[in-house]
């Protein structure tokens, strides 16, 4: 949502309402308004029941999955956390709002709570509001009505039973309740906490209209509880309505519709894709670019040791370097089944016309949490040509619903973008991704289509080459990274082939390739100088700016001060706060050229890619060997390298290594990476106007 100012100055454990506003009892322990009386209490009903095609038909093994890790076995002795109980009561409150939380209270449980015997003493609990409504005039209608309470249930799971598992890698015992396996009364543990109230004859939020779902972490670290919302007086409710409200307070979220897209049409998804303008191939020159194993991608040869032992049991530990980026693994991979099942018998009635089709499935993918959607049809070079097995993978499905998730902006903010929370950053989005991909896939299923998910730990496809043809970005100077306008390239996504008839989108040109060009922010800032400033060339068959991957993949995973590098994500231009002013600059950047390099400058001017101090508010926590500590090395804490002594390509060397060179696809054994031969490969790549005119000629002499 485009808000009128920026919410750097809010602190991530206040959430996107103003909580603080709220009236509250004297006491976290008094007894909340109404609890006594209360009989048959129940949440706002969604209009509507679901229907065959709904939905929630795929649910039910993504709730049992989410059920099955909800407890376990605690990891190793207790982490060395803050002394301060509001300090780690603040920790926690943010790592919920870092996965999708939209309110966060603590109560100390009451006894009366506990449906058995009392396990915890203090909870975490979490609200997840409920998708705008669905009308029964809408796009996909016929999927989403009925369907509200269940997703918002699923997402509350989601981020209890994450959390649970973070807490317990912390070295401390703590349980998820969920609303379908629980051991605490879910509303009076709500209730204490302060993220509900008793109104007219069930529960309420003060600030949510609608539905929501609710879910609680229950452990015996101390915390700091909240109190109960106490009975709201006349100025209460003008001060919660009012101006400050409307426009959004000190970067809270605001109420006006025009600035919170609750009025946009739901396939459109929250961001103005569609004033884009539209080309019919993308902005790069594309000859005949080869497929690739998987075993030729960077983070596979250092897994099978082709950069030398070290950096193989790096790449091995990748994912278990921190207790946050170990919390997210086991339901990565849990959910790896589930991107691919079994197809129904018949294709239900209503889905041949492919326009309409696309329409019905971009809402779909929105509504369970896309921030962009593109449909294409699948390039041959986007599938990779052999899977981590040396087996060939078929490229037999003719379309592709491509999903762009935005990465935790405020954690974007706050981070130096190759500190410790890096690494739980990406699984964070990749967990999402795959739980939006595999539940669109089994919902494709479903209507008696072929489909499958791919997300980026666990596919058949390259990503780049679709979020092109899917016109969701334009491949950037930061290699075969795809750079959004609204976005920028702090983004995760995840792709559903398919054979199901839909309308494909065309690729979008936003003059990235003239802005990238003028524009040395990601080069400049890399820690590992793996990013060239010089100009695009022709490198396996696609005009591109080329990245010295052996330098970034060293980088990322021999890391000594944090959990991986996203540091040229973090500094584009195009990755500034979603706010009024920076969506009125992007427009101004794409419409007149004359304006780009103000446009660019404005980034170092204004600190866009700086570290936010009021966005810091995770643990700087290493683990080694099971054991937490605090990190070995220190923390790296970058600011933005500006000035004479800026760096400026003086002297870069860069090497290159194209699909020839790769790795055989079955190859087990490592496959040394002869460097001399990839630099010298990158002083010979054709520059990217040489590239244009042969392929002009060769066109004209046919």
């Amino acid at each position: 949502m485009p808000w009128l100012r920026s919410a750097n100055k809010r602190p991530v454990h206040l959430g996107p309402y103003p909580l603080e506003d709220l009236p509250r009892l004297n006491n976290h322990k008094d007894v909340p308004p109404g609890v006594k009386k209360r009989r048959g209490l129940g949440l706002p009903a969604e209009t509507g029941e679901a229907g065959p095609l709904a939905l929630s038909n795929v649910f039910g093994p993504f709730g049992e999955l989410l059920d099955h890790f909800r407890s376990g076995p605690i990891t190793g002795e207790p982490a060395p956390l803050p002394n301060d109980p509001e300090a780690v009561s603040n920790h926690l409150k943010a790592w919920a709002y870092f996965q999708g939380a939209d309110v966060v209270g603590i109560c100390s449980i009451p006894e009366l709570a506990w449906l058995g015997p009392a396990e915890h003493q203090f909870g975490l609990m979490v609200l997840v509001a409920h998708e705008t409504p669905v009308s029964h005039d809408e796009a996909a209608s016929e999927y989403l009505i009925g369907t509200q309470q269940e997703l918002a249930d699923l997402r509350a799971a989601r981020i209890a039973v994450v959390t649970a598992n973070y807490l317990r890698r912390l070295g401390y015992g703590a349980t998820a309740h969920t609303v379908t396996e629980t051991e605490v009364d879910l509303y009076r543990a709500g209730l204490q906490a302060g993220v509900i109230e008793i109104r007219s004859g069930g529960v309420s939020h003060p600030m949510i209209e609608g539905g929501f779902a609710l879910a609680m972490v229950s452990m015996n670290t101390e915390l700091v509880a909240d109190a109960p919302l106490a009975r709201s007086r006349l100025t209460d409710w003008t001060r919660n309505l009012g101006f400050s409200r409307l426009l959004g307070r000190h970067g809270t979220k605001p109420t006006l519709s025009v600035l919170n897209n609750s009025r946009r049409l739901r396939h459109f998804g929250r961001y103005p894709m569609e004033r884009l303008r539209r080309v019919a191939t993308p902005t790069v020159l594309m000859i005949s670019p080869p497929r690739l194993p998987v075993r030729a991608t960077f983070m596979q040869r250092a897994l099978y040791g082709d950069l030398g032992p070290t950096l193989q049991k790096r790449r091995q530990d990748m994912n278990h370097r921190t207790p946050a980026t170990q919390a997210f693994n086991p339901l990565i991979g849990a959910l790896v089944p589930l991107q691919a099942g079994e197809i129904a018998s018949e294709v239900a009635p209503g889905h041949a016309d492919a326009d309409r089709n696309a329409v019905r499935i971009k809402a779909t993918a929105h509504y369970l949490g896309g921030d962009i959607v593109g449909i294409c049809e699948v390039p041959q070079h986007a599938y990779f040509s052999h899977d981590t097995l040396g087996e060939p993978i078929a490229a037999d499905a003719a379309n592709a619903v491509v999903v762009m998730v935005d990465s935790h902006r405020d954690t974007t903010d706050g981070s130096s973008g190759d500190d410790w929370i890096t690494g739980a950053q990406r699984l964070s989005d990749q967990l999402r991704c795959a739980e939006i991909g595999a539940m669109l896939a089994a919902h494709i299923r479903n209507l008696g289509f072929a489909a499958e998910a791919h997300t980026e730990a666990a596919g058949s496809v390259r990503h780049a080459p679709l979020l092109v043809a899917a016109g969701l970005g334009e491949l950037s100077r930061i290699g075969e990274v795809v750079v959004n306008p609204f976005i920028g390239p702090s983004q995760a996504s995840v792709v559903v082939t398919t054979n199901m008839p839909l309308a494909p989108d065309k690729p979008i040109d936003f003059g990235l390739q003239d802005i990238c060009s003028k524009c040395n922010r990601c080069a400049r800032e890399c820690p590992s100088d793996a990013i060239t400033f010089g100009e695009r060339k022709m490198f396996d068959g696609v005009e591109q700016w080329t990245r010295d991957f052996e330098k970034c993949t060293t980088y990322v995973l021999d890391n000594p001060g944090g959990s991986g590098c996203t540091r040229c994500v973090k500094v584009c231009p195009f990755d500034a706060p979603d706010t009024v002013g920076q969506r009125l600059w992007v427009r101004l950047a794409i419409s007149i050229p004359l304006l780009r390099k103000r446009f660019i400058a404005r980034a170092d001017r204004l600190g866009h890619g700086s570290m936010k101090p009021n966005k810091k508010w995770w643990l700087d926590l290493e683990s080694v060997r099971d054991t937490v500590v605090f990190p070995r090395v220190g923390t790296n804490a970058r600011e933005l390298a500006l000035g004479p002594e800026a760096p400026d390509g003086a002297g870069q060397v860069i090497a290159v290594y194209p699909a020839t060179a790769s790795p055989e696809p079955g190859s087990i054994t490592p496959v040394r990476i002869d460097r001399r031969s990839g630099v010298t490969r990158s002083n010979r790549l054709p520059s990217a106007e040489e590239a244009r005119r042969a392929y002009s000629q060769r066109v004209r002499s046919r």
